[in-house]
């Protein structure tokens, strides 16, 4: 329920609201989603999904479960919930927007809000739980995998923002790695930092390809004891507004 419920609020990002009409009828038949609904709605997802949401892990229920599958049904839906706001034709929908329209949450923004949350204790110079650091994983895992798609229309500007927003990412890393608090947050920041410049390299982009090991999907509902850490469900949930 708690899935379904976000997931009404991520549609919100790139939204429009849709109005039938008939023949003579004037006005458009979709407006976009206003700029600071789009803005609170992604606010309330880096509050309410990606800070950890440990009220969900319940010792009396959870322990009734094979060791590790909290953590792995949390993250999935962490990734997710990134992977669809990252996809294609979300990106297509923000990018429309901003063409027609001055007051407008653009794709730029989005990633600059969802960097902020994701990185804020990389940011702050503080130490990253283990929950945290899956996160922040799977959110340079996802900007890899949308890097390293083909195929694309002439529409599509996914790869533009990725390739970006990983530069931007891993500029952030660099300044902060020789800080980190412990040996373990050094090697955290050292692997993100690998995952990045082997996506933005030509010669290592196939690491990120759909299919690759760590951008899998898994059908959580058939086969709960398949799902880990780097895997999830959310893609069974329609999000269209």
């Amino acid at each position: 329920q708690w899935v379904r419920e976000l997931s009404h609020v991520l549609a919100i990002v790139g939204g429009h609201d849709y109005h039938n009409k008939h023949l003579g009828q004037p006005g458009a038949i979709a407006k976009p989603a206003p700029a600071a609904l789009q803005r609170r709605a992604v606010a309330l997802i880096n509050q309410q999904l990606f800070q950890t949401p440990h009220w969900l892990n319940e010792p009396a229920i959870t322990e009734r479960f094979p060791i590790g599958m909290f953590q792995g049904l949390t993250l999935g839906t962490q990734r997710g919930a990134l992977r669809m706001l990252l996809d294609r034709p979300r990106l297509a929908r923000l990018k429309l927007q901003e063409d027609a329209q001055a007051d407008s949450y653009t794709a730029a923004d989005m990633v600059r809000d969802l960097r902020q949350a994701i990185f804020a204790e990389v940011i702050a110079g503080q130490a990253v739980s283990t929950p945290r650091r899956h996160l922040q994983r799977a959110y340079v895992e996802t900007l890899a995998e949308r890097l390293a798609q083909t195929g694309a229309t002439g529409i599509d500007e996914s790869r533009g923002l990725a390739r970006q927003e990983l530069r931007g990412v891993r500029a952030m890393l660099q300044g902060k790695s020789a800080g980190a608090a412990n040996a373990t947050q050094r090697a955290h920041l050292a692997e993100l930092l690998g995952i990045a410049d082997r996506a933005l390299d030509p010669r290592g982009a196939s690491m990120g390809a759909p299919g690759a090991r760590g951008f899998q999907e898994v059908n959580a509902l058939a086969d709960p004891a398949a799902v880990s850490a780097e895997e999830g469900c959310w893609h069974q949930l329609p999000v269209q507004r």
